[in-house]
């Protein structure tokens, strides 16, 4: 009964000077954290020692040993942390692995945006020539002339590609801002209240949870992404430097109705492109143009913006679970990953 009260009240306390060292790195935090679930070892050795209570020294004793397997986690991981920034020192990325996969995060998405806009401004100067029309009035009666009706059939496709990387752009940008969250916090709130929580065994579970928790938001999510870039940067086409290639959009005269020539229709029949002398050869220029250059804007919207993020989520989740069962805790993390 003794020990039901006694050992709440003493991982309550235990957290009170964790509150003070945010500001240090996650090393100090953790052994700070190490060295009060130690002390609280100790205080219920000693009272069990003293009155005599024989269950609280054998409880002190059997979780040293997991407290020494929690020193051996922390150790595993400074190593991860040392060995990874020496491998992107190495690629000429001294960042670290946090910063790097955040910065690569940004610029990628500030690359989306960019190709954002520039679809953004093809669509209104195709959207400017469909709109063009010319309207006459004879005798009091008045009727419109649209020879640019061919424009309006181009809209569509690029609104299609406008929505595949807009939505690459809020999973970048929300990848971005969980990265950022785990940065700041997972290893200085989360990991020191894991620590704490796994010291005893009625609470081993919920500890060994938030340390996995912790070191997935931590480190598998960013390796996770800076894994996966440098993979799709492995496959990319040598065509695609990044460069947004331009269209030539031709202007339409409203006025001008005639159709496609027997020529233009021939050539078209073997893969040829007709003339710019009539509004539908115009038309059909552009949509030619627009194929063309498609897949230099989808290709870091669908690799970089959407595979990518939700490839990492899924080692990330599925890390939570094997981390935990290595820290005591078995979680089912299944329902989680078919949700993402």
């Amino acid at each position: 009964m003794m020990k039901n009260r006694i050992l709440p009240l003493l991982m309550m306390l235990a957290l009170i000077p964790l509150s003070h060292a945010t500001d240090m790195g996650w090393m100090g935090v953790a052994g700070i954290a190490v060295i009060t679930s130690a002390a609280m070892l100790g205080i219920v050795y000693m009272i069990g020692f003293g009155f005599s209570i024989h269950e609280l020294t054998t409880l002190s004793k059997d979780e040293a040993y997991q407290l020494a397997a929690v020193i051996a986690l922390i150790g595993g991981l400074t190593l991860i942390q040392t060995g990874g920034d020496a491998i992107l020192g190495a690629f000429g990325d001294g960042a670290g692995i946090q910063q790097s996969a955040m910065t690569q995060t940004s610029t990628m998405t500030g690359t989306l945006s960019s190709i954002f806009g520039s679809l953004g401004d093809i669509e209104r100067r195709v959207s400017l020539e469909g709109s063009k029309s010319l309207t006459c009035s004879i005798l009091a009666v008045g009727y419109t002339i649209s020879g640019c009706g061919g424009y309006t059939l181009i809209s569509p496709a690029i609104a299609t590609v406008e929505a595949t990387v807009g939505l690459a752009i809020a999973e970048l940008s929300a990848i971005g801002k969980l990265m950022e969250i785990g940065f700041n916090n997972s290893f200085t709130i989360l990991l020191p209240i894991g620590i704490i929580f796994r010291t005893f065994k009625i609470t081993r579970g919920a500890g060994g949870l938030i340390i996995a928790v912790a070191i997935a938001f931590y480190f598998v999510l960013p390796l996770a992404m800076i894994s996966m870039w440098k993979i799709s940067d492995t496959f990319k086409d040598p065509a695609y430097t990044g460069t947004l290639p331009g269209i030539l959009i031709s202007s339409c005269d409203a006025a001008q109705t005639d159709d496609l020539s027997g020529e233009d229709l021939d050539n078209m029949l073997f893969g040829d492109l007709p003339s710019t002398d009539t509004n539908p050869g115009k038309a059909i220029n552009v949509l030619a143009q627009l194929r063309g250059v498609i897949p230099f804007y989808l290709f870091p919207a669908l690799i970089y913006g959407i595979i990518t993020p939700a490839i990492a989520l899924l080692i990330m989740v599925a890390s939570i679970r094997v981390i935990a069962g290595i820290a005591g805790a078995d979680v089912d993390v299944s329902v989680l990953s078919r949700v993402i």
